[in-house]
């Protein structure tokens, strides 16, 4: 007991020491196996979750805002552009506007803008008013009075449609008065209705804008309505253009007040140099022979200073069923004619000058020639035939009344169904022809008769030939 004793306070002191069995041993290593997997799983989990997030939040939505910036960019640019390109004037229409208003502020009025038609007629192979006016921002609109020499009008009417061509702030109207072509020509158009085809015309052109700031403007200019001119109270027609001649005919609707007519241009059917020409204006359109009983003169002279010429008229084209040459018959005076170049083919009589005569006439100074330069003879030959009908002269087809012809010749190839004469081909009745210096230089073709100046006679006619000659074959 006292041994015991002894030993108690220092193994009181004493700890413990416990030692690991083997259960806890197995537990414990149990335990560190399966730890391990699980951190890993939810590592890597973790890991995942945090790469999805960076690449959705740093990524992803970073490329879909840098897309809609350039989206967004590119549209404001194109508006940019566009807008750009809708100022291009806005420098000039801003000095405009500035300088209305310091005309409103000097005067105190709102109505100073001014426009500044061009205003023009051209009487060529067509007659046409053409109107340009260039306009700052506002349409334009087009008035059109036309009026006669009898004092009969249209009323006003506004261009509109086809007529009116606008080109960014130009403005050019084109109004047809008188065009060969079927419907459009002057005495055709339904709005000259009231108006007398020859006559001479005004027409009163007003140019309005929809703008308030802007003066409408008002011009006037006068045209003859079928012909360069007429002369004479109205009973002499002014032909310079082939348009003019063909409305000689009585298809145009001429006044018969006019019974004479004076050609002071050169007239060409065939000019490719020129856009506005017969042959552009009317391809493949031949000429009508011309046909009216009231007319009964026709001269080509013009006086230059003190000097007189004769103009041409050049490459006639002529394809009928009926009598043909530059008239389909005649009765009166034709003088200091020139048809240089003729091509005339006729179902029924053919000459240079007219198929037939319809009464009393007298050829003084006139020429149916063909030129080398002009004609392309080079490619042609004598059997190249210009001029044929049942009868063929080089004047004159047929002849049923008293003629007189003077200082005149034909030099062309003839060719007639029954006769060919170098000036006429036949002469019929009895009737006085007279014949004074003047030759034929032709060559003639025709089934029946030909002659050098005459092709055939028939009854009892008186003629005379003076100081004439024929050549050719």
């Amino acid at each position: 007991m006292a041994e015991k004793m002894k030993k108690g306070p220092s193994e009181a002191g004493r700890k413990t020491l416990k030692c690991p069995h083997k259960q806890g041993i197995n537990l414990n290593m149990r335990e560190q196996k399966g730890n391990p997997r699980l951190t890993l799983l939810v590592g890597c989990l973790a890991i995942v979750i945090l790469a999805g997030c960076v690449a959705k939040f740093g990524v992803i939505d970073q490329y879909r805002r840098l897309d809609a910036a350039q989206a967004a960019y590119a549209s404001v640019h194109t508006e940019y552009t566009q807008v750009q390109e809708l100022l291009k004037g806005y420098d000039r229409l801003l000095m405009e506007y500035r300088t209305y208003s310091m005309e409103w502020a000097t005067d105190g009025s709102e109505d100073t803008g001014k426009l500044t038609p061009k205003m023009e007629i051209i009487n060529k192979e067509r007659l046409l008013l053409k109107v340009t006016c260039d306009t700052p921002r506002d349409p334009l609109h087009f008035y059109v009075t036309v009026t006669d020499a009898q004092g009969h009008s249209t009323g006003r009417m506004e261009l509109t449609g086809s007529e009116v061509n606008v080109s960014y702030r130009t403005y050019t109207v084109t109004m047809v008065l008188d065009d060969l072509t079927e419907g459009k020509r002057f005495s055709q158009q339904r709005r000259f209705r009231q108006l007398t085809p020859g006559s001479d015309l005004t027409l009163k052109v007003e140019v309005e804008s929809d703008s308030r700031l802007m003066d409408s403007v008002t011009g006037k200019l006068t045209t003859n309505s079928l012909f360069a001119e007429v002369r004479n109270g109205g009973t002499t027609a002014v032909v310079t253009y082939a348009r003019h001649l063909q409305n000689l005919d009585e298809g145009s609707g001429l006044p018969t007040a006019i019974t004479r007519a004076l050609q002071e241009q050169d007239i060409q059917f065939v000019n490719t140099a020129m856009d506005d020409g017969w042959d552009s204006c009317y391809p493949g359109r031949r000429f009508t022979p011309i046909y009216n009983e009231n007319l009964n003169y026709y001269d080509s002279t013009v006086a230059v200073g003190t000097q007189s010429y004769h103009p041409v008229i050049y490459e006639l084209p002529v394809d009928t069923d009926g009598d043909g040459g530059l008239f389909e018959s005649f009765r009166g005076t034709l003088r200091n004619i020139r048809l240089c170049g003729a091509e005339i083919s006729a179902g029924g009589n053919a000459g240079g000058l007219a198929g037939s005569l319809r009464g009393g006439t007298t050829i003084e100074g006139c020429q149916v020639y063909l030129s080398p330069t002009r004609d392309k003879l080079s490619s042609k030959n004598e059997q190249d035939i210009w001029i044929s009908g049942a009868t063929a002269g080089g004047l004159v087809g047929r002849c049923g009344y008293d003629l007189t012809v003077r200082n005149s010749f034909a030099s062309t190839v003839l060719e007639g169904g029954r006769c060919a004469g170098g000036l006429v081909g036949y002469i019929s009745g009895t009737r006085t022809v007279y014949v004074e210096h003047s030759y034929a230089d032709c060559y003639l073709y025709a089934s029946g008769t030909t002659g050098g100046l005459i092709g055939s006679c028939t009854g009892t006619a008186d003629i005379t030939l003076r100081d004439c000659y024929t050549a050719g074959f």
